[in-house]
C-alpha cells in the first residue's frame, strides 16, 4: 500500500484528497467484507494485514455489531421469533 501511495502522490496534483478517497474505499471494502460474513482471515489477507489481530483491532466496532446480529439470528433459531415480531 505504501508503494501505491508513493506512486499515486507522484502522479496526482491533488494527492491529499485522493489519498483520503483511497483510504475511504479501502475501509468501506473491508467493512463490507466483514458485513457479508467473509472470514476474518480472508479479509485480513486481502487487506494486506500480516495478522488478523490488526484487522480485528481496527474494525472491532463493526465486528461487535456483526456479533450482535449473529447472536440475534441464533436466538431466533431457538425461539422461532424474528426481530421484527
Amino acid at each position: 500500500m505504501q508503494l501505491f501511495l508513493e506512486v499515486f502522490s507522484a502522479i496526482s496534483p491533488t494527492t491529499k484528497s485522493a489519498i483520503v478517497e483511497v483510504w475511504f474505499l479501502r475501509h468501506t471494502n473491508i467493512t463490507m467484507q466483514i458485513a457479508v460474513g467473509v472470514p476474518i482471515v480472508t479479509v485480513a489477507g486481502r487487506a494486506g494485514h500480516a495478522r488478523t489481530s490488526t484487522t480485528t483491532d481496527i474494525y472491532a466496532h463493526f465486528i461487535r455489531s456483526s456479533d450482535q446480529f449473529a447472536a440475534q439470528t441464533i436466538d431466533s433459531l431457538f425461539t422461532g421469533k424474528k426481530d421484527d415480531e
